[in-house]
């Protein structure tokens, strides 16, 4: 899951269990809150799902190339930015 391409691991296994988050093979850090995983199959796109995690970590996160943090604290990418927000 090194690889920088989104696309090269849009097909990795998610395994959610009791004990936190893995992808690809690789876990996630940080704590899963409390409500903070909601998986729900997309109604447009057949054999598709969204994954929605809330994690508490003891380190405020990084902002790589190409996120952006909008006023809520919302991060989107540079490349397709909501509405009113600025790179």
């Amino acid at each position: 899951m090194t690889d920088t391409d989104p696309l090269s691991t849009y097909d990795a296994q998610i395994v959610i269990d009791r004990d936190g988050i893995t992808v690809g093979g690789e876990r996630l850090p940080g704590v899963i809150t409390a409500g903070g995983v909601v998986v729900r199959q997309s109604r447009d796109v057949p054999d598709h799902w969204t994954v929605t995690v809330q994690l508490m970590t003891g380190r405020e996160p990084v902002l790589g190339d190409g996120a952006i943090r909008d006023a809520d604290g919302f991060i989107w990418s540079d490349v397709n930015p909501p509405h009113g927000t600025s790179t």
